[in-house]
């Protein structure tokens, strides 16, 4: 019995400390937090020799925040997890000039190499240097690019979506024929170095937000909004470093925009109107060209609360569409109707006659058999409501928070859907999709740094049919269930979709802590990263009707 407790004592120890180094030397060489930057570097006197125990100070320009290290023996300086944004970098140490270090701009998940020489004299005298460091990446293998904040504020979107930038970026292909529904995502799809559709992550702030189905997030009509809140994101195409977890394809990495000391916004609004187009070739050349009405608006704006220490931003993107769909369908002639096929009189059952009475009259030629064509034109309104808010504070010296919240709320009248041709039922679709990023970053010393962070991701699509012909409850195939669907030969198919109602709801918690420290030009990064997911789904095709015993 001793020895058997003994075992049980001493190997949970072990597993312990392999646990912690397997978890330590995954993580060697991740530079950065997911969704910050880095700065190091070497500081030497004239003759090229180290510069030990010199301050090198980093500010971030934009709000007033500050990181403060010292040089080892080596004259090596590194800063961990820094914002994005415009800093200045200003190395000094007794006896030599104060030397500094403008024009730098940290992108996301950015090394930036800042070696700096400094010259004998006080440290009231002062050198300035400007001049951006290089983007070229020497820290890590990862393959990546960065989608920077000039290209997404100017760069033309249609729709305002700014999953269309990533196509910039080489090794990512759209995948056209990939589908499109609730049960697949509305999202666009696209495959990164030939991985698979749904090993794609899209990140906010740190925070996986992959749609309900692990797609591409988008709402019901597929945009991905917040081009406004979105400063730049990195698309990492091949060899992710392990920080970044599950993800086998691409890893869609942004940072949201953060307010700072000066006051900035914009108002806007962008409109396309039928009044400007010319008929595309379905149109009816008779009738009036198809409704299509879309306004996109909004509003964002950011500073400071109290100057350097505390910020807010803010941002509201609204759509509002009526895209007219034009259709063609077969259906039956008014001889059909009255029983005649072919000049040839035929007896209609009369339980059809209430189904056959749901076709719309023709409108257009004959094509034999019975059988007319129909031509006409539906509305389908969208709307979109996008709001995205979020507070920086810059605790202390050694303290920064911030806390995000965004939603993204919008709803689809669709009528394009095959079982809907003859625009007897529409498919009603919501999607209500909510991220919310918290964030502490400490600073130990000089050479530890941690981030502690929470996200939570909810995203939720219901899909209800709209009776929008007014169909009888009494046609229904199966009392109390939504109208089936009726297919003829040689007939549009009748009916509605059969999966629907629909609906999927999936939470998922996000917790996780990063640790760095750093040893002369080493860095050792660990951490763990916790993910609770929670599906609710439903499909009205997976319902299980039960038949009435035979007598």
């Amino acid at each position: 019995m001793k020895e058997s407790n003994v075992n049980r004592s001493v190997e949970p120890r072990w597993i312990a400390w392999v646990s912690v180094f397997m978890l330590v030397m995954s993580a060697v060489a991740g530079w950065a937090q997911q969704q910050s930057a880095a700065i190091t570097g070497t500081i030497s006197d004239p003759s090229g020799a180290a510069v030990t125990a010199a301050i090198v100070k980093m500010t971030n320009l934009e709000t007033g925040s500050t990181r403060v290290v010292s040089t080892d023996t080596a004259g090596y300086y590194r800063a961990l997890a820094l914002p994005v944004g415009h800093y200045e970098v200003r190395a000094e140490k007794t006896g030599f000039k104060a030397m500094v270090r403008t024009g730098i701009e940290l992108v996301v998940g950015q090394h930036a190499i800042v070696d700096m020489q400094i010259r004998l004299g006080t440290v009231q005298e002062t050198v300035t240097i400007s001049g951006e460091p290089p983007l070229v990446n020497t820290s890590s293998a990862s393959t990546s690019g960065v989608v920077e904040e000039r290209q997404v504020e100017e760069l033309p979107l249609n729709g305002r979506s700014f999953d269309q930038l990533i196509y910039l970026q080489p090794g990512v292909n759209v995948a056209t024929a990939a589908g499109s529904s609730p049960n697949q995502g509305r999202g666009t799809k696209f495959s990164v170095a030939g991985a698979r559709l749904t090993s794609n992550v899209f990140m906010l702030d740190g925070t996986d937000i992959n749609d309900s189905q692990n797609f591409t997030p988008g709402g019901a009509g597929g945009q991905l909004p917040g081009v406004e809140s979105i400063r730049e994101f990195q698309v990492i195409t091949h060899n992710a470093s392990a920080e970044f977890g599950r993800s086998m394809g691409g890893i869609i990495n942004a940072v949201s925009k953060s307010g700072t000391n000066s006051l900035h916004g914009d108002v806007y609004e962008f409109l396309r109107n039928s009044a400007l187009d010319a008929k595309n070739f379905f149109d009816d050349p008779n009738q009036p060209i198809p409704l299509f009405i879309r306004n996109q608006f909004g509003a964002s704006a950011g500073g400071p609360i109290k100057r350097d220490r505390l910020f807010f931003f803010g941002n509201y993107e609204g759509l509002r569409e009526r895209l007219g769909v034009s259709k063609f369908a077969s259906v039956p002639d008014q001889d059909a109707r009255n029983g005649v096929i072919n000049g040839k009189q035929v007896t209609v059952n009369p339980a059809v006659i209430p189904y056959l009475e749901l076709y719309p009259m023709p409108n257009g030629p004959n094509v034999g058999a019975g059988v007319a064509t129909l031509q006409f034109s539906q509305t389908q309104p969208a709307s979109i409501n996008y709001v995205t808010g979020k507070i920086d504070w810059n605790a202390s010296s050694r303290d920064s928070v911030f806390g995000r919240y965004t939603i993204d709320s919008s709803s689809k009248l669709r009528q394009e859907a095959p079982d809907h041709v003859l625009g007897l039922f529409s498919e009603d679709e919501t999607h209500k999709n909510q991220y919310v990023t918290l964030q502490h970053t400490h600073v130990f010393s000089g050479s530890t740094l941690n981030t502690a962070r929470f996200g939570f991701n909810r995203s939720v699509a219901l899909v209800n049919l709209f009776n929008q012909a007014g169909v009888p409850a009494s046609l229904s195939f199966i009392p109390g269930q939504p109208f089936g669907r009726i297919n003829v030969g040689g007939l549009s198919t009748m009916g509605a979709t059969i999966n629907d109602p629909r609906l999927f709801r999936m939470n998922s918690l996000q917790p996780s802590d990063d640790l760095s420290i750093t040893r002369g030009k080493h860095t050792f990064k660990t951490g763990f990263v916790i993910e609770r997911f929670q599906w609710n789904t439903a499909n009205f095709n997976r319902l299980r009707i039960q038949s009435s015993p035979r007598t």
